[in-house]
């Protein structure tokens, strides 16, 4: 990978929580138009990674890189405004705003704001139902249409970067597949995308490239068809 071809890269990254430290030094790198993914078990650091990179947390040393400027001492809100935009686990959307509220809250960034309704056409066509549901309070939507609602919000940024965190999180098997699917599309339009997944098969099945994490480090790196056909990998999370 050179260096040019790297939107996001991560180096020694060490973070946590009050006097508990969760990360030890986390060496990674997203190379444009590709989806990367970190796999790992619950309690291994990926959410806690993707806050750092946020700029979500305080006790955190080392360099985050974007696009090659250093924004490791930059507040959440001035990562956001160069295109670095997270989808969080749990989807935190307003449920008494609409769908279409909740999406315009996404063009928040000056570059989105002027293209918005461009934007919400590309969002639209990508969920049909959010068109049809527009006017609907998002808090009343099922759980696979409030999914939609929060990737849909995070595109509204116009994102350098698309972090997704559990995307499939509590979401029915049919609805993780749709999930997915739209995932995949948008990796194949040349959107950048990093993504935390716990269905290790499926994130695998869609990546470009992979990290496995434990217990705050990075301990195995290669393509998404070397994890998901590495012995280790099969064992550990495929169940094979």
């Amino acid at each position: 990978m050179s260096e040019k071809d790297t939107v996001l890269e991560i180096i020694d990254l060490h973070a946590g929580y009050d006097d508990v430290q969760v990360l030890w030094g986390v060496n990674l790198k997203v190379k444009r138009h590709t989806l990367t993914t970190i796999i790992g078990a619950n309690g291994a650091g990926k959410t806690t990674t993707l806050k750092a990179i946020c700029g979500l947390l305080k006790n955190v040393t080392g360099k985050v890189v974007l696009n090659g400027e250093d924004i490791s001492r930059i507040p959440t809100h001035e990562r956001v405004d160069k295109g670095l935009v997270m989808v969080p686990e749990g989807r935190w959307l307003f449920p008494e705003m609409t769908v279409l509220e909740n999406l315009r809250m996404g063009a928040y960034p000056k570059h989105a704001r002027d293209k918005r309704e461009e934007t919400l056409e590309w969002v639209y066509t990508l969920f049909p139902r959010l068109k049809e549901r527009a006017n609907q309070k998002a808090g009343t939507l099922s759980g696979g249409e409030q999914q939609m609602v929060a990737i849909g919000r995070g595109l509204m940024s116009r994102p350098e970067v698309l972090i997704l965190d559990e995307p499939s999180l509590g979401l029915a098997p049919n609805l993780v597949l749709d999930i997915f699917k739209i995932i995949q599309e948008l990796k194949e339009e040349g959107l950048t995308v990093l993504l935390v997944e716990q269905n290790v098969h499926l994130g695998l099945a869609i990546s470009d490239y992979a990290y496995v994490m434990e217990h705050g480090k990075i301990v195995m790196e290669g393509t998404g068809q070397e994890l998901e056909n590495d012995p280790k990998v099969k064992e550990a999370y495929l169940g094979i």
